[in-house]
């Protein structure tokens, strides 16, 4: 019996340390990261509209985003994207550990492509990138 009662202790400590660290890994809840995403990629210049599904689950959280820029080319699209990472490096709600999946788009043409970086990069890259951090940019 005795065992059972300590490994029940163990247990309920553990699954308490676990809900902290995730609530520290996610940066908030799913709406203030919508919110935190589209509001940063809104205030860049030629940004038309931004949508982002921000999901927590057990496994960890996921940022899947649509930015729709008002340019006419990819040349064109390339200085708005780099705009856009600066704003969400800038961005103090959105934690270092944020990737954010997303696809840009061009109100006439399509697709435009991030011609900087291979894959999706997290906010703690841009950061260091840019050396943008949010207590200095506030």
């Amino acid at each position: 019996m005795r065992k059972l009662i300590r490994y029940g202790a163990v247990t309920i400590v553990a699954a308490a340390t676990g809900v902290v660290l995730f609530a520290g890994c996610t940066g908030g809840s799913e709406a203030e990261c919508e919110e935190a995403f589209e509001g940063a990629a809104q205030s860049v210049d030629r940004v038309a509209s931004a949508k982002f599904d921000c999901s927590v689950q057990l496994e960890g959280s996921t940022q899947i985003g649509e930015i729709m820029l008002d340019v006419d080319t990819q040349k064109a699209a390339t200085p708005v994207i780099a705009d856009v990472y600066r704003a969400f490096a800038a961005e103090s709600g959105l934690g270092d550990a944020r990737t954010p999946f997303i696809t840009f788009s061009s109100l006439n043409n399509g697709k435009v492509f991030d011609d900087e970086f291979q894959g999706s990069p997290s906010i703690s890259d841009l950061r260091e990138k840019y050396d943008i951090y949010p207590s200095e940019a506030d």
